[in-house]
């Protein structure tokens, strides 16, 4: 299993990848890879990563904006799609 982090400073959202022959463990820091930028708080306030949730084979995204709106990310590199037109800005997290 891969783990998606993000540091707040810079919006650097890196993937850590699973180091063992079943996918556990995970790589260190310099290790990781950057698959996003800007994913500040304000920017994109909370995100949450699931392993496929369209079928494609592929990691996704789910993430809350800036403008309160809530996009899918059905590429964890690639860009995201609004799916949520507002009222998502008083959530604490998503999971």
């Amino acid at each position: 299993m891969d783990l998606i982090a993000r540091n707040k400073t810079t919006g650097e959202l890196r993937q850590y990848a699973g180091t063992g022959p079943n996918g556990e463990g995970l790589g260190y820091g310099p290790a990781a890879t950057v698959i996003g930028t800007s994913w500040t708080p304000a920017y994109r306030p909370l995100f949450t990563a699931v392993p496929d949730a369209n079928g494609d084979g592929r990691p996704d995204l789910w993430s809350t904006g800036g403008d309160g709106k809530l996009y899918f990310y059905s590429d964890i590199q690639g860009g995201g799609t609004e799916v949520g037109l507002g009222g998502w800005r008083n959530f604490q997290n998503l999971s």
